[in-house]
């Protein structure tokens, strides 16, 4: 075999090592989903985003019909984003400032992928900690931080 092939291989078998993890990977991606939802904020956005796609484009109308759709995914799916069934009334609460989110419900707005270049702000902590409160967003990104946020970003968050 020539030298060219056994690089050409040796790339091949690293690539491949790669693309499947070397192992470390949980076969169902429950770590990287994990990963991609490490507190509250960041786990209610993107049930609302599910939320959003799953029914058009709209909003929950109320809590209750938000939390009954996160209950209906069953524990397995909730648990690999990082959420027990019985810890529900907890993902409501922000870990930093301890109080509950603000979340638009109501609204075709949801429907709108992106007000601005920001998105459309559907999950916000009450007070926040040091001046500034997380946003959970549709749009470009889902969770930052801000001082404020302007009336397009917010339309009836209440």
């Amino acid at each position: 075999m020539s030298h060219v092939i056994r690089v050409w291989f040796a790339c091949l078998a690293i690539a491949a090592g790669m693309v499947a993890g070397c192992g470390s990977e949980s076969p169902d991606g429950s770590e990287r989903l994990r990963a991609a939802n490490p507190s509250n904020i960041h786990r209610l956005t993107n049930l609302y985003s599910m939320f959003s796609l799953q029914n058009r484009g709209r909003s929950p109308k109320d809590e209750k019909e938000f939390r009954a759709f996160i209950l209906a995914m069953g524990p397995e799916r909730l648990g690999r984003m990082g959420i027990k069934t019985d810890a529900i009334d907890g993902l409501f609460t922000s870990e930093r400032d301890s109080q509950p989110f603000t979340i638009l419900y109501g609204s075709d707005a949801g429907g709108s992928r992106s007000q601005d270049k920001g998105g459309l702000a559907v999950v916000m902590e009450s007070k926040g900690a040091a001046g500034k409160r997380q946003v959970g967003f549709l749009g470009t990104r889902s969770t930052r931080e801000v001082k404020e946020l302007d009336e397009a970003q917010m339309p009836n968050l209440k």
